[in-house]
């Protein structure tokens, strides 16, 4: 069972007129309500917010002006939202400190605070029969009994400043918010941790744009019951600034219908949990299945075209973007800031790389190669244009050349890879095999066959056959890869 928190909020409440009542509000949504604190919810009560938009405000006197106060501790007291309600104006001196509940299936953000710091939390469903609900306590953890040093893996610079209650069955997922107070260092490195009953563990999750160390938002890239875990909070706090952030965009051609590509692989459970390209990078079941991965790919920064400075391995969603294999954000590159060719490379993909060195730092670099406006070395002939869109080539079935390049080629090549993989494993050339990961599965479906629609061949031969560079489109043709 989940348990509660022991934290007692700093204020006495021995003065507090205890109020407890309904405001139901069926107006045609134009129905409002309006606070200015003084208000305490006590232990069992609940204050409803019905269909309509409750306006937190401070009148400016009595004993917590602006502030609905509510039970923290042993049977806890509620101001709950259901229906269509909304609320406005909840500031630092105009929250609900204490426990705050959402009956609603769209996602809501929960006016808390505690300690005269207005620090919502949110959560992107709940439902009338399994609510959510929230606090916040402007406390360190180990207050609680939470050591900010007990931590799992990936996991640093704990806050010894705040935390959340976050309760709830709905999958959900979970939005935290930080302030200038917060001891942010590095706005990129923040993370979303939960105490999972003996150590904080990291919970993947995506930085809002804009975040700066004195403000942001950050939301859990999955969902999860909020109930897993018992408190949350923020961590790499103390991180020093990343020198190289990376956020690179790429379609590989195998696997792409119209501007998604296949996840297959993870659905069948095929992707490994460990790198293909020799990192040692691992990841989690949960991160492949919650974030929708194509596949593995590998990102470079070259000084030269030839010379790789740095790779990491990262997963590749299905949308083209790439994350980290703990399901995070921009990719975070040790080498020091400079301009660096970037590439990205694939396993049975030519790889694509900038036309020329671009600019890296403890800003985000975007780096898009799905549009053909981002230039590329060896030109345009450099991806296959798909559409609208711009796809590494595909059908590259005697694997990736790390410390090389690459090609596809008909003859003495990509084919007799792909026939020479069957007749091993199936004892014939036209054979078919069936939940493997394999280079020679160049459509990325699991599969490898020679024959049918869906034939490994198929790539290869498009590949070379519509290359912008072979002008008669015969087989005979090799599609190099540009670097």
């Amino acid at each position: 069972m989940k348990k509660r928190y022991i934290h007692k909020p700093k204020f006495s409440e021995k003065m507090y007129l205890t109020t407890l009542f309904v405001l139901t509000m069926m107006f045609r949504g134009f129905a409002q309500s309006a606070s200015e604190g003084n208000i305490n919810i006590p232990s069992g009560g609940e204050m409803a917010i019905v269909n309509g938009q409750h306006n937190f405000q401070n009148g400016g006197s009595g004993v917590l002006p602006g502030i609905i106060s509510t039970a923290r501790t042993g049977t806890l007291g509620y101001l709950s939202f259901s229906g269509t309600a909304s609320w406005v104006g909840a500031a630092n001196n105009a929250h609900t400190d204490g426990y705050v509940r959402t009956y609603m299936t769209t996602s809501f953000t929960f006016p808390i605070g505690n300690g005269g710091k207005f620090r919502p939390a949110g959560v992107s469903t709940a439902s009338a029969g399994n609510p959510a609900d929230a606090a916040y306590f402007a406390a360190s953890p180990t207050a609680a009994g939470y050591s900010n040093t007990a931590v799992g893996a990936g996991v640093s610079g704990v806050s010894n400043i705040e935390y959340w209650d976050i309760n709830g069955a709905t999958p959900a997922s979970i939005t935290l918010t930080w302030d200038a107070s917060s001891g942010v260092q590095s706005a990129s490195n923040v993370k979303i941790v939960g105490w999972n009953g003996t150590q904080w563990v990291n919970i993947p999750a995506t930085i809002a744009s804009g975040a700066t160390p004195a403000s942001g938002t950050i939301t859990t890239s999955g969902t999860i019951p909020p109930s897993n875990y018992q408190v949350y909070t923020l961590a790499g706090l103390n991180d020093t600034p990343a020198n190289g952030l990376v956020s690179p965009k790429v379609f590989l051609q195998g696997g792409l219908a119209g501007t998604s590509m296949t996840t297959t692989l993870a659905t069948n459970n095929l992707i490994p949990l460990t790198d293909p390209y020799g990192k040692g990078t691992s990841t989690t079941n949960t991160v492949i299945s919650g974030n929708g991965i194509t596949d593995w790919v590998l990102v470079e920064l070259r000084s030269a075209p030839g010379a790789v400075t740095e790779s990491v391995a990262a997963l590749l969603k299905s949308d083209g973007s790439i994350i980290n294999a703990d399901g995070s954000g921009s990719l975070n590159f040790t080498t020091t800031s400079g301009s660096f060719y970037v590439s990205v490379r694939h396993r049975n993909h030519l790889g694509v790389m900038t036309a020329s060195p671009i600019s890296i730092s403890s800003t985000v670099t975007i780096v898009d190669f799905t549009l053909p406006s981002t230039a590329t070395y060896g030109g345009t002939a450099s991806q296959a244009t798909i559409g609208s869109v711009k796809a590494m080539w595909a059908g590259n079935a005697t694997g990736i050349t790390l410390a090389g390049s690459d090609n596809v080629r008909y003859s003495s090549g990509d084919i007799n890879a792909v026939t020479g993989y069957l007749t091993t494993q199936t004892g014939t050339a036209g054979g078919v095999k069936t939940n493997i990961y394999t280079k020679e599965d160049t459509n990325l479906d699991g599969i490898v066959r020679y024959s049918g629609g869906a034939r490994d061949i198929l790539p290869i031969t498009l590949t070379i056959s519509t290359n912008p560079n072979n002008a008669s489109g015969g087989l005979g043709y090799i599609v190099i890869q540009s670097f």
